[in-house]
Order: C-alpha cells, then sequence, then structure tokens
C-alpha cells in the first residue's frame, strides 16, 4: 500500500487503510479523530473567466479546508481539483454552482477520484 501523509490540528496521520476511493488516517497526536480524505475533480462552465471565479473559489476551499488547485482552462471553463473531507468537498461543489457574484454557472461535473499524493495547500492557477 502506498504511504500517503496528512495533517490534523498539528498532529501527524499515516494511512491505514483505504476503501472506496477514501484514505483512513490514524493519528498519532492526541485529541484528533480518524479523518477520511476524499479527491474529487470539478469541471465548472459558463461564465466563470474574467469574473473572479477563481479568486472566490480559492477563499471558499480554504474556508472549508479542502487543498489542491482551481484553474482557467483553455476551453474557457474552470477546473478545481480538491481534497478533504467529504462533506467539505460537497459544500464546495454547491458553492461551485452559484461562484462569484459576477458569474453566471451553467454547468457544474464532479468526478469523484482515487486520492492522489496528498496537497499541501490550495491554489489558484
Amino acid at each position: 500500500m502506498a504511504a500517503v501523509e496528512a495533517e490534523c490540528k498539528d498532529h501527524h496521520h499515516n494511512n491505514i487503510k483505504k476503501e472506496h476511493n477514501t484514505y483512513e488516517f490514524a493519528c498519532f497526536g492526541t485529541g484528533c479523530p480518524p479523518l477520511l480524505m476524499y479527491q474529487a475533480l470539478i469541471k465548472i462552465s459558463g461564465q466563470v473567466q474574467g469574473v473572479f471565479y477563481r479568486a472566490h473559489a480559492h477563499d471558499e476551499a480554504c474556508a472549508l479546508n479542502l487543498k489542491g488547485y482551481v484553474k482557467n482552462m483553455p476551453n474557457q471553463t474552470v477546473e478545481a481539483l480538491v481534497q478533504g473531507e467529504k462533506n467539505a468537498i460537497e459544500k464546495f461543489t454547491e458553492w461551485c454552482r452559484v461562484g462569484s457574484p459576477s458569474s453566471k454557472v451553467e454547468k457544474v461535473e464532479i468526478s469523484w477520484q482515487t486520492p492522489g499524493k496528498p496537497f499541501t495547500e490550495f491554489s489558484s492557477q
């Protein structure tokens, strides 16, 4: 099994189980429960470039403690690859359907994936 590491509240976790496209982490510190890390690729289409969509998506992802990235694509869509707790990814996806104040979201597609190497931050590319 490939090793995957994540951090929670300054405690280190090691990968102990991979099942159903998630990773379960066990804490070596005290006081924090096991975490499940999920990963999703989200594709957003509509009027989503040039309207500060990525900047707002970055702020929302950070508020939800998600890791990964958001970037403009050549076909005028926006793509986000996010890692974190399932509930947080679902909340982020709902935000993506609304978007920034100036955006006009037409479609949001989400593909759940087996988590890859963990990201350490959320970036706007």
